[in-house]
C-alpha cells in the first residue's frame, strides 16, 4: 500500500525560498512508487494551496492548486479542499518549512492537534532549536563548549557598550530566531556593529553577539529517535567573511567537503557532542549540528542546531548521509519510517 505523504513548504518566514528549494529536491529524489504525494504550498501571507500533480511548479499553486486546510475532525487526518469540501487523507507530513511558523514548533503543534504524524522534532524540541538563546542555555547545562556571546533586546547603543566590554571585535551578530544566515553580519568596529544590530533586530526582537574566532566550520548530520546516529563530518569552505545567505544559496562559491580532514579523536568528539546536543534538546527524526574547530589546540565549540536542516541540492545534510551509503531516496524513506514509528 502506498504511503500518503504531505510535503509542506513555503511559509511565512524569511526562509520561504529555501523551503521551496528543499521541497523541490525532495520531490525530485523521492521514490514515487512508494508514495501518494500531496504538495502543500503555504504562501508568505499564510494561505494554503495543494496539488497532487508533481509536475506543477510550486510557485504556481496559488493559481492552479486547491485551497486547503488541515482537517480538525477527530479520526480524519488529512486535508480538506475548501472549494469542493473533498477530503485528502494523509499518513504522514514532511514539514519542509524553515524558520518561524514552520521550524519553531508552531506548525508541529497544529499537526499534533490534527493527529497528523510528521517528520522531525516535536513542539518543544523545535521551539528550543529555533531559539538560539534557549538552545545555548541547554548546551551550557550539558557542558558543551561555546564561544563567548551575549544576548540582548535593548537599543543598539546599549548593546554596543555591552559587546565592546564583554565580546570585543571582530564579532558576529545574529537574530535569535532565524536560520539560513539571514540577518547575520560580521562587525569589525563600532559603526559596523550598530548597523549589524539594527539589521538583526529587523528579523528578531532579540539578537546574539558572538566572539568571532578563526576556525573551520564543521557540520554533523544526526538521524533517529531514541537511538540517533551521527553521520560523517562535513566542512564548509568559503571565501566570505562568514557563511552568509548568498554564499549558501546564490553564488555557489562555498565548497562542501563531505569527509572533513580532522584528527580521529576530534572527529569522534564532534560526533559525541552532536548526539549529546540532539538528545539534550529532545530532537527526533533529523537535525544538523554545526561546530567551530580551532586547529590551534584542537578546540571544538558547538555553534547551533538545526532541527529541520536545508535539503536543497546545495545542502550538507543529504550529502553527509550519502557519504555513509544512504542515498537521497533512501534517506527520505528512513525519515518517513522514523516519523511513523514515533
Amino acid at each position: 500500500m502506498m504511503i500518503k505523504l504531505g510535503i509542506f513548504c513555503g511559509g511565512r518566514s524569511d526562509e520561504h525560498e529555501v523551503s521551496v528549494l528543499s521541497a523541490g529536491s525532495v520531490i525530485e529524489a523521492i521514490n514515487k512508487a512508494k508514495y501518494e504525494i500531496a504538495v502543500v504550498y503555504i504562501t508568505r501571507d499564510g494561505y494554503w494551496y495543494a496539488t497532487k500533480q508533481l509536475d506543477c511548479p510550486i510557485s504556481q499553486l496559488p493559481e492552479s492548486g486547491e485551497p486547503v486546510q488541515p482537517s480538525f475532525k477527530p479520526g480524519q487526518s488529512g486535508l480538506l479542499t475548501l472549494d469542493q469540501g473533498e477530503f485528502w487523507p494523509l499518513d504522514v507530513v514532511f514539514p519542509l518549512l524553515h524558520g518561524p511558523y514552520g521550524e519553531d514548533g508552531r506548525l508541529q503543534g497544529l499537526l499534533d492537534w490534527c493527529n497528523l504524524p510528521y517528520i522531525g522534532s516535536d513542539v518543544a524540541a523545535s521551539a528550543l532549536g529555533m531559539n538560539k538563546h534557549l538552545s545555548k542555555i541547554i548546551f551550557a547545562q550539558n557542558r558543551l563548549p561555546q564561544v563567548d556571546y551575549l544576548v540582548g533586546s535593548s537599543n543598539a547603543a546599549d548593546l554596543v557598550a555591552k559587546s565592546e566590554e564583554q565580546i570585543g571585535y571582530p564579532c558576529i551578530v545574529k537574530p535569535v530566531n532565524l536560520g539560513s544566515s539571514i540577518g547575520i553580519n560580521r562587525a569589525n568596529e563600532r559603526e559596523e556593529l550598530v548597523q549589524a544590530i539594527q539589521t538583526a533586530q529587523k528579523f528578531s526582537g532579540q539578537v546574539i553577539i558572538e566572539k568571532f574566532i578563526l576556525a573551520r566550520e564543521i557540520e554533523c548530520a544526526v538521524m533517529g529517535n531514541e537511538r540517533p546516529e551521527a553521520s560523517s563530518l562535513g566542512e564548509i569552505v568559503h571565501g566570505s567573511a562568514f557563511y552568509d545567505y548568498e554564499t549558501k544559496y546564490s553564488d555557489n562559491s562555498a565548497q562542501l567537503i563531505v569527509d572533513a580532514a580532522l584528527p580521529p579523536e576530534s572527529k569522534e568528539e564532534i560526533q559525541k557532542m552532536a548526539l549529546a546536543a540532539y538528545q539534550a534538546l529532545g530532537c527526533k527524526g533529523l537535525a544538523r549540528v554545526d561546530f567551530f574547530y580551532e586547529e590551534k589546540g584542537n578546540k571544538i565549540y558547538i555553534n547551533e542546531i538545526n532541527t529541520l536542516p536545508g535539503l536543497t541540492k546545495y545542502s550538507m545534510y543529504p550529502k553527509l548521509w550519502e557519504h555513509k551509503g544512504v542515498n537521497y531516496s533512501e534517506l527520505i524513506d528512513r525519515l518517513v519510517e522514523l516519523a511513523l514509528n514515533r
